[in-house]
């Protein structure tokens, strides 16, 4: 009697054990973050159907870039553990350069590179998106928004201060040798 019910209690447990195992059916892989961001961002907009094959393309070529990054070395920690050390420099009220020292600090040139390979294909992502969107698409999304996708539609990387200072520098410059 004792060695049935042991045979019975290993069936059990072995049998729920195997049901763990099993793949499970209907999940669908999930999006990169990168890309549900920019879902969310355009939740506002009713795309055209050409517009949604745009933004398909988009989506698949930062999914391939993404995943070449994986076999590189890009894991889910490390993407975790750099946006901890931006969360923290943001919290730390640093901007800029400052920021990118922060985040940059005690990683090694491959994963430096492999960062600056994702941002990169952030950035082309978003600008994709960002072109192939009509003014009035554009003015239906928040302020935030509207800005940085008119930025990203003109290929700026920022607000042009510094060019700006330049420039009137240059002019001064040219009015002072010009009297």
């Amino acid at each position: 009697m004792k060695h049935l019910l042991a045979i019975i209690l290993v069936t059990v447990f072995a049998t729920a054990s195997f049901a763990d195992d099993a793949p499970k059916k209907g999940k669908k892989a999930k999006s990169p973050k990168p890309v549900l961001k920019l879902k969310k961002l355009l939740e506002p907009v009713t795309l055209t159907e050409e517009q949604e094959t745009s933004f398909a393309e988009a989506v698949e070529t930062f999914s391939a870039k993404l995943t070449e990054l994986e076999e590189k070395g890009l894991t889910k920690d490390k993407l975790k553990a750099h946006e901890e050390k931006r969360k923290e420099g943001r919290k730390s009220k640093l901007k800029g350069k400052e920021l990118k020292t922060h985040m940059e600090k005690g990683l090694s040139e491959d994963e430096l590179a492999m960062f600056k390979e994702l941002d990169q294909a952030t950035k082309t992502a978003e600008q994709t998106v960002a072109k192939m969107l009509t003014d009035e698409q554009l003015s239906s999304l928040p302020e935030k928004v509207q800005k940085r996708m008119n930025m990203l539609k003109k290929g700026g990387k920022g607000k042009g201060k510094k060019k700006k200072k330049q420039k009137k520098k240059k002019d001064a410059e040219e009015e002072t040798t010009s009297e």
